[in-house]
């Protein structure tokens, strides 16, 4: 195991594409793929998909890791309320590990304050929005979009560009 990429989702009603078409392309390219949710175990989709999982509590950030990435979801604001991920995001975000975020994703990361100041796009809510405000970060209307360590894309349409240019960046 020398290259790791961990992807965390919402316990349920992640966004399956969001999820499983990085994971692929992480994993075609020769990257092992740990998913987490809050609690593990079986998660399920938005559109059905099940996937088994750890927990954050079992996340470990080793040399190994290289990329970890937050994915979207009806469900994925959830996550704001696991001071458990805003450790783990402190913790990647110190190592300069890359950063990665979709769809409503990084608005969870805002909340966490690790990403103030800086550029980035998200699905456009008034929730989002208001978090970008909250923490200064300024944002674009792109669907992918790259900003020191950080990736952010806004939404299902973007996750395979969005998994290509964290590999780029790896």
């Amino acid at each position: 195991m020398s290259k790791k990429i961990i992807m965390v989702i919402a316990q349920d009603r992640y966004r399956d594409e969001e999820l499983l078409e990085p994971k692929e392309v992480f994993e075609d390219n020769g990257y092992e793929v740990e998913v987490v949710s809050p609690e593990g175990g079986l998660c399920k989709g938005m559109l059905d998909a099940i996937i088994g999982t750890i927990s954050l509590e079992e996340v470990e950030i080793d040399k190994h890791v290289k990329a970890f990435v937050v994915v979207g979801g009806a469900n994925s604001p959830s996550l704001m309320n696991y001071p458990k991920l805003g450790e783990l995001l402190k913790t990647v975000w110190s190592k300069e590990i890359i950063l990665g975020a979709i769809c409503l994703a990084p608005m969870i990361v805002a909340s966490f304050g690790i990403i103030d100041n800086l550029h980035a796009t998200v699905y456009k809510t008034e929730e989002s929005l208001k978090m970008f405000e909250d923490h200064k970060i300024t944002y674009f209307k792109e669907d992918v979009l790259v900003d020191e360590n950080l990736v952010t894309a806004n939404g299902p349409h973007a996750a395979k560009m969005f998994a290509e240019e964290i590999l780029d960046m790896l």
